[in-house]
């Protein structure tokens, strides 16, 4: 009896000191994610409004919608967290490279379109997805910058928004055969939500034309390559909840 009580006593210590190493590790990664916070704020109010000619904005056929700014030839695309307080930035280059800076917080973050005030709320993986897709629609929407954000920005849109129509503009990946992470996670969050989901359909003369494993995939392709009319028909047909049409289709 006595061993076993010391037993017991030597797990609730080691309990103790693992929740204690967990603590410290959890405050520790705050006080980085407020200094980069703090640092990325700064960049963010020096920095230039966006010129249009920016290489990048030139290469997608996007206008900087958006409060977005330009350090150098670096495009800054602010990211909020839920009361709309800047949190970071990511940075695109010229190239289209994306980077953000170290210990930023991302999960349930979010950078903002704002629409015409509209009920209806995208949200969206990427930046030119999210220009390309308020360019068609004039709707506010939410940029969660990757798939495996759009659950946690979907919950977090369905709570300060309940009274708006919520769309999932997911990715479709089809350049592994085996995986699609854009439709996936756009599954999961429509389902979270109970929100409507949609995705780019390209027509099979499309993706002829690049090797499978460069096949456009988002809304800013499908607008620029299979045109206006096709990514408003998409978008705006987009009306049944967990709606999963075919991942490619022959547009008459």
């Amino acid at each position: 009896k006595n061993l076993e009580e010391i037993d017991h006593v030597k797990a609730e210590e080691y309990r103790r000191q693992i929740k204690l190493m967990s603590d410290m590790a959890k405050h520790h990664l705050l006080v980085k994610q407020q200094q980069t916070q703090k640092k990325t704020k700064e960049q963010f109010e020096k920095a230039s409004n966006p010129d249009e000619d920016h290489l990048y904005l030139v290469n997608k056929k996007i206008k900087p919608y958006g409060i977005i700014k330009q350090d150098g030839k670096k495009l800054l695309i602010p990211i909020y967290n839920k009361d709309r307080v800047l949190w970071s930035v990511q940075e695109i280059h010229e190239d289209g490279f994306k980077h953000f800076p170290k210990n930023t917080q991302k999960k349930g973050n979010a950078s903002y379109i704002d629409g015409n005030g509209n009920d209806n709320i995208y949200i969206c993986e990427g930046y030119s997805t999210g220009c390309s897709i308020h360019e068609v629609t004039k709707g506010t929407v939410i940029v969660s910058f990757d798939a495996g954000n759009l659950v946690p920005v979907a919950k977090i849109a369905k709570n300060k928004y309940p009274k708006s129509n919520i769309i999932i503009c997911a990715d479709n990946d089809t350049t592994n055969p085996k995986k699609n992470p854009g439709l996936e996670f756009g599954k999961k969050s429509a389902k979270a939500i109970n929100a409507t989901l949609t995705y780019p359909i390209f027509t099979k003369e499309t993706y002829s034309k690049f090797k499978q494993s460069e096949r456009p995939s988002d809304f800013n392709d499908l607008l620029n390559l299979e045109g206006f009319e096709v990514a408003k028909k998409q978008l705006f047909g987009a009306t049944e909840k967990h709606d999963f049409p075919p991942l490619t289709m022959e547009v008459s």
